[in-house]
């Protein structure tokens, strides 16, 4: 049996995969505090950068040689992995908020692009596992997993069911916590872009990659070290990420919006 706090455990982690996602930025729309179409900017920009872009090449990039040997090196591909996502998603939501939502530059419109890149970045990195976790889950509690594919062989079962009743339920329960983690981190980015167009300042922009490299490359280099010791280094850049957001409300509240996007 599936122990009751793995499942718990499945649950919260589909809850702020799949519907808080969705639930807040709906609400947030719904009361006018955000803009919905700056939100659907930041989700599509999101699947463009890193489905149809960043995601391709990494996967062509690992069926060469040369791949396969930058890959035994974790420094080597960390500045890879981390370089690609910082420069791809940060430049990618100054030109959604710049040439998608012209004249969308204030405080509400960062953080409603926050949430859509972080929301659809949820859904994508962890909303399919963590239900498919939970349906396998309650299928074996049941009995009836055999039930549930028609190709599967018994050896395959019963993998699965020996890593479902195996695993530890904080790591179950990590895969939540650690998306509300780097939602926090996205919407902060999205901030920081979004400053950057509100005071004609591109240079904002190279902060914003510049901060996510910083938080993505230790991620990739700390891979093989302890869950506690990568999800302790993201808690740490989430709370930074907490400190942008409340102080950027300011920061915006003192800077009028420029009329355009000349560099200064």
């Amino acid at each position: 049996m599936v122990s009751a706090a793995s499942i718990v455990a499945m649950g919260f982690t589909v809850l702020v995969s799949f519907v808080l996602p969705l639930a807040v930025p709906v609400f947030l729309c719904v009361t006018r505090r955000i803009s919905g179409r700056v939100v659907l900017t930041g989700l599509s920009v999101f699947s463009i950068v890193q489905l149809f872009i960043r995601v391709p090449l990494i996967n062509w990039l690992s069926t060469t040689q040369w791949y396969a040997q930058l890959s035994q090196n974790l420094w080597l591909l960390g500045l890879l992995l981390a370089l690609s996502a910082a420069l791809l998603e940060n430049w990618g939501r100054y030109a959604g908020a710049r040439f998608f939502v012209r004249g969308s530059s204030s405080y509400r419109d960062g953080l409603a692009y926050g949430l859509g890149h972080g929301g659809v970045e949820a859904f994508v990195v962890m909303g399919t596992n963590s239900l498919n976790n939970l349906t396998l889950a309650l299928a074996v509690n049941s009995g009836s997993i055999e039930n549930l594919s028609d190709t599967a062989t018994a050896a395959q079962i019963e993998v699965v069911r020996t890593a479902l009743i195996e695993t530890p339920a904080v790591q179950f329960l990590m895969g939540g916590i650690e998306r509300v983690l780097v939602m926090a981190v996205q919407i902060a980015l999205s901030l920081i872009v979004f400053y950057g167009i509100r005071s004609s300042r591109r240079a904002w922009v190279w902060v914003a990659v510049a901060a996510q490299f910083a938080v993505n490359y230790p991620i990739v280099v700390l891979q093989n070290s302890s869950m506690w010791v990568v999800e302790g280094y993201l808690a740490l850049c989430a709370a930074a990420a907490v400190v942008v957001i409340v102080k950027m409300r300011s920061v915006f509240a003192r800077t009028p919006a420029a009329e355009s996007m000349e560099e200064k």
